[in-house]
């Protein structure tokens, strides 16, 4: 497993951490955090209002309140990534994903966070080229 993936896992372990205790965030606290691993976490809490409704939109017959907690973690962790931290390519973030939603969650959690991701990495596209051909 590479240095990426641990980073991933690590801020997935973190969100899951401050989900369940409802702690705020400081980088300052607990356990260090890699600088890849801070920055998605940094992320995904900064921009989770606007992932959110994002998720919202794009999970079809499913609100986020029912979703497993790790699939929704892992959801918001892909999202950050492709809209908001663009240096790494959108199919090695999807792929990265469902491989961690794979891991802790279900095989299927792998099939529907590949799903959602992919929508919303077409969408995003979609916007972006429409936006730029106008």
């Amino acid at each position: 497993m590479g240095r990426r993936r641990d980073a991933r896992e690590r801020a997935l372990k973190e969100l899951y951490r401050l989900e369940i205790t409802g702690d705020a965030w400081s980088a300052s606290e607990g356990e260090p955090l890699d600088p890849l691993a801070a920055t998605i976490v940094r992320t995904v809490m900064a921009r989770q209002a606007e992932i959110d409704v994002l998720l919202e939109k794009t999970v079809e017959h499913w609100s986020l309140a029912r979703l497993a907690l790790i699939d929704k973690l892992v959801l918001r962790i892909g999202v950050a990534e492709l809209l908001h931290l663009p240096e790494t390519p959108p199919k090695v973030v999807i792929d990265e994903a469902v491989e961690i939603a794979k891991k802790f969650s279900t095989e299927k959690s792998g099939s529907f966070v590949n799903g959602v991701l992919d929508r919303i990495w077409k969408s995003h596209e979609h916007d972006q080229a429409a936006g730029g051909a106008g």
